[in-house]
């Protein structure tokens, strides 16, 4: 169990959370729930329970604390993976990309396991002694297309970016080949 201090601002925000290490508070805390614990006599069980609703309400508080922080943490390492699971194509010809997406997984050795052009997603998996399943989603902004691709090998998220610039390699290569009739 951790104690902490919550400094917030005029606004309610939280500006400065401190960890209390005094081992004077943890043994006072400690003294008064052992007597609340072992208090006997029908005039002091309230008394155990409001001592039990206010430990609880310090865990939880403590567990929102903790919870609130590491999803501070997911969001930088979530903006870090966006910036290379995505990349922004010249061309608003949403169905070109998609055919393009769909050839470039398939030379990649994936299975197209769905394909949808309203919502603009495609869905494949390549089973080589492991599952590496990628979802691309496909959506127009301007005069680009943004193509996001996702990727899970054995049900884990993939972070590593060089899967993913392999595949943009490969999916610019083909753009490439299409918009020039290179190939059919």
């Amino acid at each position: 169990m951790a104690f902490q201090r919550i400094v917030t601002n005029t606004q309610g925000q939280t500006s400065k959370i401190e960890s209390l290490n005094d081992p004077e508070l943890y043994a006072s805390f400690f003294r008064n729930l052992e007597q609340a614990i072992y208090l006997e006599g029908e005039g002091l069980m309230a008394i155990r329970y409001i001592t039990a609703i206010v430990l609880g309400s310090l865990l939880l508080v403590n567990a929102c604390n903790n919870s609130q922080s590491r999803v501070l943490e997911t969001s930088q390492s979530a903006v870090q993976l966006r910036s290379f699971q995505a990349k922004q194509f010249d061309t608003k010809d949403k169905e070109f990309m998609m055919r393009s997406v769909m050839a470039t997984l398939q030379d990649l050795g994936f299975v197209i396991d769905d394909a949808n052009m309203l919502i603009g997603t495609v869905s494949a998996t390549k089973l080589d002694g492991y599952a590496l399943r990628m979802t691309v989603s496909i959506r127009p902004a301007a005069e680009k297309t943004v193509v996001r691709a996702s990727a899970n090998y054995n049900d884990q998220p993939v972070e590593d970016p060089v899967p993913y610039q392999r595949f943009y390699e490969s999916l610019q290569k083909a753009t490439f080949l299409e918009a020039n009739d290179v190939i059919g």
